[in-house]
């Protein structure tokens, strides 16, 4: 365990260090490292006979995991979304009346505003 932490703040320091070069490399090299080592782990159950023979009481084991791991996220996502759009008086598309885009506002700023006769008979009373 000292020696993944190790390697991770190593890692962390390196990209601190590099951060102002362009390094789009390295993503590749990490998708290529992961499609690696989900070879090596496949060929490493394969192998073995206990995992193998197991492999049906071990799958449904792991679709449940799965199954609850997925609804539970998908639950948490609800809940997070219902609490966001409460405070911040969203509809049901995201859209918030009371917000406006910055294009909606230069438009109206370019508008003149028109004003009844009889409101501006008042206003000079």
């Amino acid at each position: 365990m000292p020696l993944i932490i190790l390697m991770m703040a190593m890692g962390l320091a390196a990209g601190f260090l590099l951060r102002h070069r362009r390094m789009a490399w390295v993503a590749k090299v990490v998708t290529a490292l992961v499609w690696l080592l989900l070879l090596l782990l496949g060929v490493e159950v394969g192998g073995n006979g206990m995992i193998i023979g197991n492999l049906h009481r071990l799958g449904l084991n792991a679709l449940i995991i799965a199954a609850l791991a997925t609804a539970g996220s998908v639950a948490a996502s609800v809940l997070l979304w219902r609490n966001i759009k409460s405070k911040t008086g969203d509809d049901s598309h995201g859209n918030n009346p009371a917000r406006e885009d910055h294009e909606t506002l230069k438009q109206k700023a370019a508008q003149p505003e028109i004003v009844p006769q009889q409101k501006r008979e008042e206003e000079a009373l």
